[in-house]
């Protein structure tokens, strides 16, 4: 049976749910110090959730239009 997706976009998929499981986890434990700046205090967990979306808007290109869709 063929594969139902391609392998790049197998791929992305897998680094986006690893990211966002990333980026959850970090949100449930405590902070190490304190910020100088209150709104920075989850700015790199919310960096991690734009990373694994815009991972996964990417494997769904790839997956449309092949791998250099996203070059």
């Amino acid at each position: 049976m063929p594969p139902l997706m391609r392998r790049h976009a197998i791929r992305l998929l897998e680094a986006s749910l690893e990211s966002l499981d990333l980026a959850v986890s970090s949100l449930g434990t405590t902070k190490r110090r304190e910020f100088r700046e209150p709104v920075a205090t989850y700015a790199p967990e919310i960096g991690l959730i734009g990373a694994s979306a815009e991972l996964a808007m990417s494997a769904c290109l790839v997956q449309a239009y092949g791998p250099r869709a996203t070059s």
